[in-house]
């Protein structure tokens, strides 16, 4: 009897331990739970780097650098691509003409509308005379409507200026007195072998039709500024370059003309002590005239 209580004993353990084991968990069971549960640690997140708006300054120089990175490209392409214009040759058209003559190529940007303007600054006639003029001679003698990228042109300009001398009245005389008997001059005359200017420094024209009775004294030195003025082509932006040439008789007689920068000096006076200069101004539209014995 003994043996069974005990195995009934048994049995109804462990039928209490299942049950339980069934049972719902309780408040108090919940709430160890949740004790025991590991929350993040919230202090352990990087907290947000809120943006501070940017300062006028900031935005005025990254405004500068997108208008340089745009800017410069474009400067660098318009200086590289720009109009150039190279003397390819330099002289005079033919054996009987003084005039200097230069082959100028384009290269870069078509240019357009250009125009050509020939001055004279310096001459020396036979070694006596000395011609020396401030923007006075000038000749506007050739106009293009276009010149393409490569092409050339040909530039002629009459740099020359000669002395007619004869009976105490003198002449400087623009181009060759041989060639045609219209010719523009200064004229001057000689009193007690001093040089007296018969005009208010105007150039005038004058006919000669017979030469024999006067002492003709060619240029031994010549000196003047090619000036070439042109636009872009297609916009209103306008250039200029400007060549100075300087001229000598070679030994066959001829004009042999080089090219010279503009830095250099004018070309000396005559060195003939005895020699006259004349020097013309202008001056608010009227010619000063400046005649004298050279010194």
């Amino acid at each position: 009897m003994s043996g069974k209580r005990r195995s009934n004993k048994r049995h109804a353990n462990s039928k209490g331990n299942k049950a339980s084991q069934s049972l719902p968990p309780t408040l108090e069971t919940q709430q160890d739970n949740k004790s025991t549960t590991k929350l993040p640690d919230q202090s352990a997140r990087p907290l947000p780097n809120p943006k501070l708006p940017a300062s006028p300054i900031v935005k005025g120089w990254k405004l500068l650098l997108q208008g340089v990175a745009v800017v410069v490209p474009l400067l660098l392409a318009v200086y590289v691509y720009r109009p150039i214009l190279q003397v390819n040759s330099i002289g005079h058209p033919h054996p009987y003409s003084d005039n200097v003559s230069l082959t100028l190529t384009s290269s870069g940007f078509p240019i357009s509308n250009v125009s050509v303007e020939c001055v004279t600054n310096k001459v020396i006639m036979a070694n006596k005379f000395t011609l020396e003029l401030h923007h006075i001679a000038t000749l506007d003698q050739y106009d293009v409507p276009e010149v393409k990228t490569g092409e050339s042109f040909n530039i002629e300009c009459p740099l020359q200026w000669y002395v007619v001398e004869g009976g105490g009245l003198g002449y400087y005389i623009w181009g060759r007195p041989d060639l045609s008997p219209h010719h523009m001059v200064i004229p001057f005359r000689l009193t007690k072998d001093l040089p007296v200017a018969t005009t208010n420094g105007r150039p005038m024209s004058v006919t000669f039709n017979d030469l024999s009775g006067y002492t003709v004294f060619p240029p031994t030195a010549v000196e003047g500024m090619i000036t070439v003025r042109f636009n872009w082509k297609h916009t209103r932006f306008t250039q200029q370059r400007n060549f100075r040439v300087i001229g000598h008789p070679d030994n066959n007689g001829e004009f042999s003309w080089v090219s010279a920068p503009e830095s250099q000096e004018l070309i000396p006076d005559a060195p003939d002590v005895n020699g006259i200069k004349l020097t013309v101004d202008q001056s608010s539209g009227d010619f000063a005239f400046h005649l004298k014995r050279s010194q």
